[in-house]
């Protein structure tokens, strides 16, 4: 009998809407939100940009990695949880989280990715340059690397354009009461 699952982890891209689906998600289903992100950021004592600026990638995926570890060992009954876009890199704990949680792949065009990214005004302290080319190029060229990682480590992908964060929210409710 397979174990039900307790979590949604929602990855992908940046920019494609985890906080917020998440957010709305989590109050769809009454529980609690957790974004990975923002408990990196609350490990380090600082923002994301600073984190890399003063020790670099691989210290921002060190603290991400933990920040997993410690949603995957969290014991709630249901929690609703936004990804990095690179915590898929991080193999060994999507793998954990394929096993035991139900995981969302929101996927967006890159045009619309570098739209919104150009719109949020926290981009740069949120959304360091991962490689630093010219925004579209670094985009199109991470997303292409990450992108069968992202349907690797997914049970379920859902199109985010030309929809709501509450439409997209309904659609992975609705599969998450087939799922579990």
């Amino acid at each position: 009998m397979a174990r039900k699952k307790r979590k949604i982890f929602l990855l992908g891209f940046r920019a494609t809407g985890k906080s917020s689906v998440g957010r709305e998600l989590a109050r769809r289903l009454g529980s609690p939100f957790v974004d990975t992100d923002r408990m990196v950021e609350e490990m380090a004592g600082r923002e994301i940009q600073q984190i890399v600026e003063q020790e670099g990638w691989k210290r921002f995926r060190e603290l991400e990695a933990a920040a997993i570890s410690e949603v995957l060992q969290d014991c709630r009954n249901l929690l609703v949880v936004a990804l990095g876009g690179g915590a898929v890199l991080h193999e060994d704990l999507m793998e954990q989280a394929m096993k035991d949680s139900f995981v969302v792949f929101l996927s967006a065009p890159v045009s619309l990715i570098c739209e919104r990214m150009a719109l949020d005004s926290r981009t740069g302290a949120t959304r360091p340059s991962i490689t630093g080319a010219d925004i579209f190029q670094e985009v199109q060229d991470v997303l292409d690397s990450r992108l069968p990682a992202y349907q690797r480590f997914s049970h379920f992908q859902v199109d985010v354009a030309d929809k709501s964060p509450h439409e997209i929210a309904e659609e992975i409710y609705q599969e998450f009461q087939y799922a579990r």
